[in-house]
């Protein structure tokens, strides 16, 4: 009951009353689908975890609204180099990648397994036509030169 009530009033807050009330209807009726298909417990931690969500939200809104505005009229902008801004988006990349290989761990293991499989077989593709189509072409001089 009390979830229900900080649910209904952060929602009101951060939306006004027409969205909050449209809102709210939505969230009831899937409420009580939950709790019909899926049990009371169910519900009670899907609406836990909306309320969650809810309230992460509202204090994100909160904090914009309140930030005061980095940008300013007579101030000149910083400008950041291209090279720090292609590498903040690598970095961003690399995170992304990183997250994503972490949530699927079968994807993880089979691209891991492909890549060094790949590598391998160059690797050893490589020395066989080094070995065999060459070395043979090389005159004798450069042959004794060259270390193995």
């Amino acid at each position: 009951m009390v979830e229900r009530l900080l649910l209904h009033t952060l929602l009101r807050w951060s939306l006004g009353k027409t969205d909050a009330r449209i809102l709210w209807s939505e969230l009831q009726e899937s409420y009580r689908c939950r709790a019909e298909a899926e049990g009371q417990a169910a519900a009670n931690r899907w609406l836990r975890r909306e309320l969650l969500q809810a309230v992460l939200l509202y204090v994100k809104l909160c904090l914009r609204r309140s930030a005061p505005s980095r940008r300013r009229e007579n101030v000149p902008r910083r400008l950041v180099p291209p090279v720090a801004a292609a590498a903040s988006g690598v970095v961003r990349d690399v995170g992304f990648a990183i997250r994503t290989l972490r949530k699927k761990p079968l994807f993880t293991i089979i691209s891991i397994g492909t890549l060094g499989l790949g590598v391998g077989a160059s690797t050893a593709i490589f020395s066989v036509v080094e070995a065999v189509l060459l070395r043979p072409l090389l005159p004798r001089s450069l042959l004794k030169r060259t270390p193995r």
